[in-house]
């Protein structure tokens, strides 16, 4: 009796051990799988697709008195001619709120979707890593990005094309994609402006007869964003660097509307029709 016991004793422990093998073994298989799976969604949502709803967005509009646009990709030929935006192609602009102002002008905000090529050839043939800049460490050889765009047009602007970057960021990207720099335009009366911001053109002079003391002053209060600036005749560009909540665009809207006015108060380049 006692010996059939202890035998029945020793099968049941071998048998909860090979159990406990089992369940452990596919625990550590799910967990493993299920990771990688998660990781992917995480970089795809990340990479390639853009939280923003167009329910949301549409609502929005609506609440604010603007007009929802699915799409407006007059805007692109606009943004194209950008530097910060030669390396990308395929872009469409979606998602959008139209704001009409008191003056006639517009303003639109939306969604800038666009492709890039990951080791992407520039025009000197050097290979670009522009995805360092961001961030990304993925091999996509070519996949989706997002990011907030804000366009203002308004055809009494006859402004001169410059772009405006923080400095710190101009000088990381000009080091990631090996290139030279472009000119910084510097305004030795104003240090704090001329080493937060990095500002280029080919109009140096008249850029420099734009950016007077309150025109500094104002884009100053911007220091702290991520944004990519940039003017050309009828408009002004916001690239915000990222994809911003549309229950905060009223505070793009706000920022860009800083910008046309205090250009507006300049007089140099704004006739009244």
């Amino acid at each position: 009796m006692g010996y059939y016991s202890s035998s029945r004793s020793k099968e049941l422990t071998l048998g909860q051990v090979v159990f406990t093998f089992i369940v452990v073994g596919g625990l550590f298989l799910y967990i493993i799988l299920y990771r990688r799976i998660s990781d992917k969604d995480i970089q795809n949502k990340k990479y390639s697709s853009s939280p923003n709803n167009p329910k949301a967005v549409s609502s929005i509009a609506q609440t604010i008195g603007s007009t929802y646009l699915d799409s407006f990709n007059q805007v692109i030929k606009d943004v194209e001619k950008m530097d910060a935006l030669c390396y990308f192609f395929d872009s469409k602009f979606t998602k959008v709120i139209e704001k009409e102002n008191e003056d006639g002008s517009k303003i639109y905000i939306g969604d800038l979707e666009w492709f890039i090529k990951h080791g992407s050839k520039g025009i000197d043939g050097i290979s670009i890593d522009y995805d360092s800049i961001n961030g990304y460490t993925g091999k996509a050889s070519k996949y989706k990005r997002y990011t907030t765009l804000c366009v203002c047009y308004d055809d009494n602007f006859s402004l001169p094309h410059f772009e405006l970057v923080r400095e710190t960021i101009e000088k990381k990207a000009s080091e990631l994609l090996r290139r030279e720099a472009t000119e910084d335009i510097d305004f030795e009366e104003d240090k704090e402006f001329s080493d937060s911001w990095w500002l280029s053109s080919n109009e140096n002079v008249l850029v420099r007869e734009l950016f007077d003391k309150k025109v500094r002053k104002t884009f100053m209060s911007f220091v702290d964003r991520d944004y990519v600036i940039c003017g050309h005749q009828n408009h002004i560009i916001i690239l915000a660097g990222k994809i911003i909540n549309p229950n905060t665009y009223k505070y793009v809207f706000s920022e860009m509307n800083k910008i046309q006015t205090v250009f507006k108060e300049n007089g140099k380049f704004y006739k009244e029709s």
